[in-house]
């Protein structure tokens, strides 16, 4: 009895063609992680903008609402703090709301609580009322980010009842 030998073929691919269809997966994965890694970076950009512009807002809209408020406004010598006196507030009982302004960051500090606002400021500029009066009638503010400023402008409105105040304090202080 003789063997025969049955030789079955079967389907596979070839060497080349394994190799290039590695090349080409390898062309799509290099690819689609550049694309993933340009899209990762720009979404990180949009997220730290989005930061920047959510907590400049924010500090923004507090330093207005505490401009709005009844009160007087004054500012220290080295033009980096803020107090806010509020009416019926005596020397010996409540302390004034004092914006403490830094270029990193900006202290607002009413009482016992101290909240900190990002980003910080420092005056570009400041209006008084009157040159007798050294009650500040508006503050341009200059917030940098990415090397380009950004400006607040703070205006306060006196009433008739907080400038005669101020007058009368200035009148007894004088006598």
């Amino acid at each position: 009895m003789g063997t025969t030998c049955h030789h079955k073929k079967l389907q596979a691919f070839t060497l080349p063609e394994i190799v290039i269809s590695l090349l080409i997966m390898s062309i799509l994965f290099a690819t689609g992680f550049a694309v993933y890694m340009i899209v990762n970076k720009q979404v990180r950009s949009m997220e730290e903008k989005n930061s920047f512009y959510t907590d400049y807002f924010l500090t923004k809209s507090v330093l207005k609402r505490d401009f709005t408020r009844p009160g007087l406004i004054t500012i220290s010598e080295d033009r980096k703090i803020i107090s806010i006196k509020m009416p019926g507030d005596d020397r010996t009982s409540n302390q004034p709301l004092e914006i403490q302004l830094d270029s990193a960051y900006i202290l607002r500090a009413e009482g016992d609580r101290i909240d900190t606002l990002k980003p910080g400021a420092t005056i570009e500029s400041i209006g008084f009322m009157q040159d007798t009066l050294p009650l500040v009638q508006f503050i341009k503010m200059r917030t940098i980010y990415h090397q380009k400023p950004f400006f607040t402008y703070l205006q306060k409105e006196y009433s008739a009842a907080e400038m005669l105040s101020v007058a009368n304090n200035n009148i007894q202080s004088s006598e």
